[in-house]
């Protein structure tokens, strides 16, 4: 809903946009009603579901990543997306909060506030930095500058590491953050497949022995 208010928001200020909504699920019906109602259709595009493989390529294509998740631990695209220098907007909230600063993207602190004070503060937001380019140039700088876009060897091998070796590492700096969700997440994981009978209920036991174990 946040999303879909400001794309309003911005249509009836007369904004000049494109938005560009990637991936599918079970919310997307109600996505095109809300965007036929409003009339918001020329400034949609839907291009469903990608392999993670162009998500990079796609990110490029775009000026702003906008990520306003309300329940999100990890929030490990968003890494992704510095990697190309793409600016983030976030929600103070969860795994975003701890990768996304005021150098890198825009945070929004959703605390104590309605639905539309978060729209009209991202709206603000948006509306800064369509009129200071100086200062979306900077956050694009940074984040191609940004030690989070480092994998932990960049500082201590000269030579180039392997492209595996490289995919291994890369992600050592939040895991190290975000362990505790990631666990939990998993735990949540392998419950939802003991109840799918997947794996019976002396494996789930054992597995999440293990992850409480490292927890």
């Amino acid at each position: 809903n946040i999303i879909l208010e400001v794309i309003k928001k911005l249509k009836k200020n007369n904004f000049k946009f494109n938005f560009n909504f990637y991936g599918d699920g079970p919310l997307k019906k109600n996505i095109k009603e809300f965007i036929k109602r409003e009339n918001l259709k020329s400034h949609i595009t839907f291009h469903g579901a990608i392999i993670h493989e162009k998500v990079c390529e796609e990110m490029k294509k775009n000026h702003i990543f906008f990520f306003p998740s309300l329940r999100d631990s990890g929030g490990f695209v968003l890494f992704e997306a510095m990697s190309v220098g793409l600016p983030s907007i976030i929600l103070k909230l969860g795994g975003p909060a701890n990768i996304i600063d005021n150098s890198c993207g825009i945070i929004i602190d959703p605390q104590n506030k309605t639905q539309q004070h978060v729209v009209d503060e991202i709206y603000e937001k948006l509306y800064e930095l369509t009129i200071d380019k100086n200062k979306l140039n900077q956050i694009y700088t940074n984040n191609f500058m940004n030690k989070k876009n480092k994998t932990i060897w960049e500082t201590r091998i000269k030579g180039k590491t392997a492209k595996t070796f490289q995919k291994v590492s890369s992600s050592i700096y939040i895991d190290k953050r975000l362990f505790r969700e990631d666990i939990q997440a998993s735990i949540a994981h392998v419950e939802m497949l003991n109840k799918q009978k997947i794996i019976n209920f002396k494996v789930k036991n054992k597995i999440i022995w293990g992850l409480k174990k490292i927890q």
